[in-house]
């Protein structure tokens, strides 16, 4: 665990899995050898070596998330954003994983490109395969949609909200009358089409816009495990501090690459 996403003074709990131990001095040379024996294993991991070895050839990374656990403080804690990525987001991607090693799919695909390919997969695995898979992109989406340091949309997609919603509120004000009409557990997102309009769309369980032919920009992950620690059944509340700290940067680009 990297130990930048310790909020200072915070000492988690067991269940976060980060361990403490005593700090045990080692000589100047020990140093440099563990240090040696590090930059040896990353050359290596990175020239794919090592992931020939160990198999993870046919891994799929998780991706990195773009804040500090507890920098959404206090409209998401610490807490959820750890459970969040350590405990779900990663248990999609490690069943991804082991699905895409049972049917050796090639991971030379970018994981939203495995959307392009679906014909290779055999039905009895495909349930699967799609619930894994809308896990891993769709929390990955949804770590890019949020952040402490708003940022508003730039030229181009405000236009195209103005063309398609009339103004910034107005859509926001759709956001919460959509989600307010989803039964069970899901995701909203903003999403495009080849024409460049925009609409919501509400999705079940792990379901992603690609299955439809449209491109997500933003998502709200409207599954408990997302906001139950602070909000309990208020889903509503949730969404109205989540529209807070919706950040459009990472929609700026997926919509200017998108429409290039």
């Amino acid at each position: 665990m990297d130990s930048n996403h310790r909020p200072p003074g915070y000492e988690p709990d067991a269940l976060t899995n980060w361990a403490k131990g005593p700090e045990l001095p080692l000589p100047f040379n020990s140093n440099i050898f563990f240090i040696l024996v590090q930059e040896i294993f990353d050359f290596l991991h990175e020239k794919n070596f090592i992931r020939i070895i160990i198999g993870e050839e046919k891994m799929y990374k998780a991706k990195k998330l773009p804040f500090l656990y507890y920098q959404l403080e206090p409209t998401i804690s610490t807490k959820t954003n750890a459970y969040h990525y350590e405990k779900h987001y990663k248990t999609y991607l490690n069943n991804l994983n082991k699905i895409i090693v049972k049917i050796n799919i090639s991971t030379n695909y970018e994981l939203i490109d495995l959307y392009n390919h679906l014909d290779i997969i055999k039905d009895e695995d495909k349930n699967d395969f799609l619930f894994n898979l809308g896990g891993v992109v769709n929390h990955e989406l949804y770590f890019e949609s949020i952040k402490q340091e708003k940022k508003l949309p730039d030229a181009n997609l405000l236009l195209a909200i103005n063309n398609s919603f009339g103004n910034l509120d107005n859509m926001y004000n759709e956001i919460k009358n959509c989600t307010r009409e989803l039964k069970g557990s899901g995701y909203l997102f903003l999403v495009t089409d080849n024409n460049k309009k925009l609409s919501l769309l509400i999705t079940t369980n792990q379901d992603s816009p690609y299955l439809y032919g449209l491109t997500p920009l933003l998502s709200i992950d409207l599954w408990e495990h997302a906001y139950y620690l602070e909000y309990q059944n208020e889903r509503n509340r949730y969404v109205e501090k989540i529209l807070k700290i919706i950040n459009f940067s990472y929609a700026n680009k997926l919509f200017a690459n998108w429409h290039t």
